[in-house]
């Protein structure tokens, strides 16, 4: 029984410690999605205000069309930046999310060698244990017939 209890208390404690893992990467991941998707918004944001006064300003200083399509060219560049930051966010999150379902599988590969191994200590220890059990039995035998024998000399020189 102590046995079990043993591989029991062994493997729980790598079950515990996986699952840990497990929620604090899914935890990382959500933070860091937010993050990304938070920076991307003020980024844009500030991108797109200081474009709008530079326009602005352009305009009042009368600047040529040229620099009115470079503006026009560098809100078509931050779109594009945008759109690949949220992308490579996605796939950052899916790729966490893999790894974390990677770990719970892990985490249930890992019961199920816990049964098989408790089993395999289970049997083991029953089958020493009987071993044992037939040894002192025949321990028990040869001491009770030297016993036996002492009586019986002890008898004999009597009479």
């Amino acid at each position: 029984m102590g046995l079990s209890n043993f591989f029991s208390s062994l493997f729980g404690k790598a079950k515990q410690t996986a699952e840990s893992a497990s929620e604090n990467i899914s935890e990382f991941a959500d933070n860091a999605m937010d993050k990304a998707t938070e920076v991307v918004a003020d980024v844009k944001e500030k991108v797109e205000e200081v474009t709008e006064t530079a326009s602005a300003k352009l305009e009042e200083m009368g600047v040529p069309e040229q620099v009115s399509q470079f503006v026009d060219t560098a809100k078509d560049k931050l779109a594009e930046a945008t759109d690949w930051a949220e992308e490579k966010a996605t796939v950052a999150k899916e790729k966490i999310a893999d790894v974390v379902e990677s770990v719970e599988a892990k985490v249930e590969e890992l019961k199920g060698d816990k049964e098989d191994a408790t089993s395999k200590a289970t049997d083991w220890a029953e089958e020493k244990t009987e071993v044992v059990k037939e040894k002192i039995a025949g321990i028990e035998e040869n001491v009770e017939a030297k016993l036996e024998d002492l009586k019986d000399d002890t008898t004999s020189e009597e009479k």
